[in-house]
């Protein structure tokens, strides 16, 4: 099912490589069920989430000619971070439904098991087009001059090793946004689909790439609440902000004394960062 939505989205230009068909096809073998917001039951009543599900049904009409391969970037990215410890030993990425989707436009959220629970609401695009990279940019500054982030309602946490895993509505989670235009989300495919495709991909420079950047919105973000937004210094999601931003430099540091990772790469995310720097602190 995964494969034929996906590919039942892309128009007749835009039809996937044979890497990618090759990629498309092992994410349709190995992808979770999606979280449901039935799940929920007892969290929220059965009318709310009964009023969820319609209110999806009618966003997600007008997605029906999304033509992102977004399907394949975000499997990669939730594999990667998993498997290859991409983000640090301690970290989980956790599905949302398709409500905080298009709602509060969220793919999945990275957590680490610490003591403050650190968190990131991830947004992944592969486009060529810079209007759909600000849109997303325009979105988390609007959060920001609410003195607000994201907010996830049906939030379950893949902690396995917590006694008391969370499940129900976060508030304030920062929010990051990973980006692919097509030719290098078709690099990436095509190391995935070599041999031992997986493993290669796991030790290349793109973590540290993505490392970097989210790092850099972060802290774009965090000078932004500072200086722009009064009182934005004391606000829950400056705290949250700062902390991910801290606890991420710690992993990218120890990452790049890595003899593991390659020291460059041709396989590069796009530099949100530096859209983000234009739009929220050109003013």
């Amino acid at each position: 099912m995964f494969r034929e939505n996906f590919l039942a989205q892309l128009n007749e230009d835009e039809k996937l490589t044979a890497a990618e068909d090759k990629v498309c096809d092992e994410m349709r073998r190995v992808k979770e069920p999606g979280l449901k917001e039935e799940d929920f039951e007892g969290v929220y009543s059965k009318t709310e989430i009964e009023r969820d599900l319609e209110l999806t049904k009618r966003l997600e009409k007008g997605h029906a000619l999304h033509t992102e391969r977004g399907g394949i970037l975000e499997e990669v990215l939730r594999q990667q971070i998993y498997h290859s410890c991409w983000l640090g030993d301690n970290c989980e990425t956790a599905q949302t439904t398709k409500f905080d989707d298009y709602i509060n436009h969220t793919d999945f959220v990275i957590e680490w098991d610490t003591k403050d629970r650190i968190k990131l609401a991830v947004d992944t695009t592969v486009t060529n087009d810079p209007e759909v990279i600000e849109k997303k940019v325009i979105k988390v500054k609007n959060e920001l001059d609410r003195k607000m982030g994201t907010t996830i309602k049906y939030f379950q946490s893949n902690l396995t090793w917590e006694d008391n895993p969370e499940k129900g509505e976060l508030k304030d989670i920062p929010s990051v946004i990973i980006a692919f235009d097509y030719d290098n989300l078709k690099k990436m495919c095509e190391i995935i689909a070599g041999p031992n495709g997986k493993e290669r991909l796991g030790k290349t420079s793109l973590q540290i790439y993505i490392l970097e950047d989210i790092i850099s919105q972060l802290g774009i973000q965090e000078e932004y609440l500072r200086k722009n937004i009064p009182g934005g210094s004391d606000t829950n999601i400056y705290k949250n902000i700062k902390r991910a931003k801290e606890y991420l430099e710690e992993i990218l540091e120890t990452k790049r004394q890595s003899a593991e990772i390659e020291n460059r790469g041709n396989v590069k995310n796009e530099s949100i960062s530096e859209r983000e720097k234009f739009t929220l602190l050109a003013a």
